[in-house]
């Protein structure tokens, strides 16, 4: 049995954030001590119902007295020398710097820090910081290197965060670990359906302008004007930070009839009042609201920022709008009251991506272990994103990702999209392992890099073709220079926000399978049509003709067994691809995913699409405007029906 301090500056935290987690360490034996400086009877009450011991303490949340924090800060290492805990956790900007400076001072054994935000101090407003501000920002980040080169481990909510204190030299990289949000509670926070009519938009957040409350509002505006029947909710109690609203402001947008203000209240009843929640946040950790709505199955819209971004994926559970940009924000909210049918369709996505991401029951055993006194001061290296800041801070860590084992070897041929290239590129680093990939990039014309290869954290093999090559030729010759169990093809109008690999993987532990494809999507979020049946001359005549788009196949939950799947993305068994001699180059630029799968088809192995691992495709459609590639498109299609594998395929009757 240990004895845990977690130290908080508000109660409410405690009980609503921390609850589950509290219990899940009494439940295994462990004393919690739980400080906080604000505790009513109620959260007093609650705090001895999940079995741990309510310490009240003082601690101001957003004042800025030096020497009243200095004070604060020694009146709480006296305590802790009285409590004797083994490990301290301690969250948000004062807790961290005060309340680890103070476990250090009393010899507390293990200390770890957890950054849930940046906050007030670091968040950008858009408009020139004033000398305050920016004097501000020293002195905290004086106090956070202090604080953090004290702790033994300390973990951040999201990548961003973790660039910017390494860029800013407030923490050791060898202390941190990186942990997917705090856990939502999914028996708590069920589904509940969506209200399609009055579409009604939802905001929960302290009434702080970086929180988006001004934009929120603007857009509002803009809405009810085309659309006055429209509700807006917002939720959250004027707050003593420097950047809150006052309570005038806010009043007069509710007496003008644009929003609804209940104020501090339980979100969980008001959430069922909503159809799409709503966080155009400058900046967060990992908003815990977002996730609360993703678990009750509400679409979201959000900015894309640090925190925010990490919950969505743009078009397939909601929709990303630049920061401090009310006209994108309405139009946002416009395309769920014109298109309702998408509250539900986005809605159920969001809850999915909860189970699969936020879910306590799977964050909460990463965190025992993090606070295990055991292993606290033996951080696991993280995987980072590249970022011409953290050359040195990641050294390290690239030079041990360079040295392992390849899993995935992904090939991606530019032909002059050398920019969407550098998106994917991002992708890939913000959200896969990078530990086990590789990328080999064929530059397929002569076009300069926008980036160093050298420095993102995962190698990067790049091919410059003397002359232009197709489809085909560039992706074989770039296995010859991969070293992965699988080779993946991807094209460069491809985005992704979940890493979509380990699913994909997961596939092939039918050893019958070839070949497997993620579920397509639009940039609208609509799902396209890339998997089909085997084309013959009578269907294509018949398509080109219809009125209305008919699909082979209609993707639901289970996995697709279809005959082919497109190559805008496509995942082989590294071992399959080489049995069939990779793509046939006798085809170029089209075709070649149809034949490959026709031929997985006569070794006997299967194409499968797996519809719970979606992507982004940001088709380029070359053949549908330029005259040229039309024509290399009906070349290789006469080519597939003229060859040896379609007579196969007919022989077999599997047309």
């Amino acid at each position: 049995m240990k004895t845990l301090a977690i130290i908080s500056s508000q109660a409410f935290s405690l009980v609503n954030f921390r609850g589950r987690l509290i219990a899940d360490l009494v439940a295994q034996g462990d004393r919690v001590y739980a400080l906080a400086p604000d505790y009513t009877d109620d959260f007093l009450a609650q705090m001895r119902e999940l079995g741990a011991i309510p310490v009240e303490f003082e601690l101001t949340r957003t004042g800025m007295s030096p020497w009243r924090d200095l004070l604060d800060m020694m009146k709480l290492t006296v305590l802790l020398r009285q409590l004797k805990p083994d490990v301290t956790l301690c969250y948000f900007i004062k807790p961290v710097i005060y309340g680890t400076l103070a476990a250090w001072m009393a010899r507390v054994p293990h200390r770890v820090a957890m950054i849930e935000g940046l906050g007030y101090v670091f968040t950008t407003t858009g408009s020139k910081l004033s000398w305050s501000r920016v004097l501000l920002r020293e002195g905290v980040s004086l106090l956070y290197r202090m604080a953090l080169s004290r702790a033994h481990r300390v973990i951040f909510l999201n990548k961003d965060d973790i660039f910017e204190f390494l860029k800013l030299g407030l923490v050791d990289s060898s202390k941190i670990s990186h942990l997917e949000g705090i856990g939502v509670d999914l028996d708590y926070w069920t589904v509940v359906a969506p209200v399609p009519n009055p579409v009604t938009f939802l905001l929960a957040a302290r009434l702080l302008r970086e929180k988006g409350i001004i934009e929120f509002t603007q857009a509002a505006t803009q809405v009810k004007k085309s659309h006055p029947q429209t509700r807006f909710i917002l939720l959250g109690a004027l707050d003593p930070n420097p950047g809150s609203l006052d309570a005038a402001q806010v009043k007069q947008l509710v007496n003008h009839g644009i929003i609804e203000w209940p104020g501090h209240v339980n979100l969980k009843p008001w959430m069922a009042q909503a159809s799409v929640y709503v966080l155009p946040s400058y900046r967060e950790g990992l908003p815990r609201s977002t996730q609360e709505a993703m678990a009750m199955g509400r679409a979201v819209i959000t900015t894309d920022v640090p925190g925010c971004r990490e919950t969505v994926i743009d078009g397939v559970n909601g929709y990303l709008v630049p920061v401090r940009d009310a006209a994108a924000l309405g139009q946002a909210m416009l395309n769920f009251v014109n298109h309702p049918e998408l509250i539900a369709t986005l809605g159920s996505q969001s809850r999915r991506m909860a189970e699969e991401r936020f879910d306590v029951n799977k964050i909460n055993p990463q965190l025992l272990q993090l606070l295990d006194s055991s292993c606290v001061g033996h951080a696991t290296p993280i995987s980072l994103p590249p970022d011409p800041y953290l050359r040195r801070s990641a050294a390290a860590v690239v030079k041990q990702t360079r040295a392992a084992r390849v899993v995935i070897s992904v090939s991606v041929v530019s032909h002059g999209q050398i920019g969407l290239v550098a998106l994917l590129l991002q992708d890939i680093a913000r959200h896969c392992g990078l530990e086990s990939i590789e990328l080999i990039l064929t530059l397929n014309f002569d076009e300069p890099l926008p980036f160093d290869p050298n420095h993102f954290s995962f190698s990067i093999v790049v091919i410059r073709n003397a002359k232009p090559k197709g489809f085909s030729a560039n992706h074989n010759h770039a296995l010859s220079c991969a070293r992965g169990d699988y080779f993946c093809v991807i094209n460069p109008d491809i985005r992704f926000d979940v890493n979509p690999f380990p699913v994909l993987i997961d596939c092939f532990e039918n050893p019958h399978i070839g070949v497997v494809a993620p579920l397509v999507l639009g940039p609208l979020g609509d799902i396209e049509d890339s998997t089909r049946t085997f084309p013959t001359p009578k269907k294509i005549i018949k398509k080109a003709f219809a009125k209305t788009l008919e699909r082979d196949y209609l993707p639901g939950l289970d996995l697709i067994h279809p005959d082919w799947v497109g190559g805008m993305f496509m995942l082989f068994r590294r071992s399959v691809f080489e049995m069939l001699e990779g793509f046939d180059e006798r085809y170029y630029l089209y075709y070649e995913d149809v034949d490959i799968c026709a031929r997985l088809k006569l070794q006997s192995f299967q194409a499968v699409l797996c519809p719970t691992s979606p992507i982004v495709h940001h088709a380029q459609r070359s053949s549908h405007n330029n005259i040229k590639y039309l024509r290399w498109h009906i070349v290789s299609m006469m080519r597939f029906f003229t060859s040896p594998v379609y007579r196969q395929l007919r022989r077999l009757h599997w047309l």
